[in-house]
């Protein structure tokens, strides 16, 4: 018996260890977000670190506090600012200045 728990403990040990390594995915991203402004397009992001957006499907991440989109060998960076008990997002493009405002779903 005393074997039997030792071995289980030992598994769960390895997998605590291995798990530790993987990033951890803001969570305030997943989901369905609506732009305020219809001219842009609504963003699904998905907690395996994937995003679609009509027509577009691409990875994302967090580096240094900027959010990076990146699809079909391109890259789009933004500053983040979530308001609203993280239900509103505010995207400013790094390069373009310009602010998007989106609602969560």
């Amino acid at each position: 018996m005393n074997g039997k728990i030792m071995i289980i403990g030992i598994a769960v040990m390895f997998l605590v260890v291995g798990l530790s390594g993987c990033e951890e995915v803001d969570s305030r991203f997943v989901g369905l977000w609506t732009p305020q402004n219809m001219e842009y397009p609504s963003f699904t992001f998905f907690s395996n670190k994937t995003y679609s957006i009509p027509g577009i499907n691409g990875t994302w991440d967090i580096k240094d506090d900027i959010l990076v989109l990146e699809y079909d060998g391109l890259s789009e960076t933004y500053n983040f600012v979530f308001s609203e008990e993280n239900t509103k997002l505010t995207l400013t493009g790094v390069d373009e200045g310009v602010s998007r405002v989106y609602f969560k779903q």
